[in-house]
């Protein structure tokens, strides 16, 4: 990118491929500092923030890798875009019901600044989250759901505590009925 920008915006097409999960694209910075390595998935229609004015794209194929690709679609300074201040979830703390699903879609400060959140459980085998922050309470106990900013690292998160009714196998009967 001309200008010498202190940070580039590189936005990936809808057609990155690589032939196997194994395969990966490697992205570093002018430096060689890595950002990361991402299957072809993780990349396509996605908008990466790296520092400098330089963007290093490399393939970690199989040997017997018989095809791959990769499209750079835009790639323009972002010194003049508007990061994430902060993310808040509309709750710190939630209590569900085993089965129980609801929605704690994060919240960025400001409202038009370029984003990238992502959600995630710290015990999946308590409650899980999705793309959208849809938390499904899957057995009791507690964990934590984070919404992170990719961009900025700035991250809330909600303590989840999953209540689960437990049947006792004991059946009554009341009065002969």
């Amino acid at each position: 990118v001309s200008g010498s920008p202190s940070k580039i915006a590189v936005t990936f097409s809808a057609q990155t491929y690589v032939e196997s999960g194994r395969d990966h694209i490697i992205i570093s910075d002018k430096n060689g500092e890595s950002i990361g390595s991402f299957t072809a998935g993780e990349l396509a229609n996605k908008t990466l923030i790296l520092n400098g004015d330089t963007v290093n794209v490399s393939i970690k194929a199989d040997s017997d890798v018989e095809y791959y690709g990769f499209c750079i679609v835009k790639a323009e300074s972002a010194d003049d875009h508007t990061f994430v201040q902060s993310v808040v979830l509309p709750q710190t703390e939630l209590t569900m019901s085993y089965g129980e699903s609801k929605n704690i879609s994060a919240v960025i400060s400001p409202s038009d600044a370029i984003s990238d959140i992502t959600y995630y459980s710290t015990d999946e085998g308590v409650v899980t989250v999705d793309e959208n922050g849809n938390v499904y309470a899957i057995n009791g106990g507690s964990a934590f759901i984070v919404a992170f900013d990719a961009y900025t690292n700035k991250s809330a998160e909600c303590k989840v505590t999953v209540i689960k009714n437990v049947y006792d196998g004991i059946h009554y009967t009341v009065n002969g009925s």
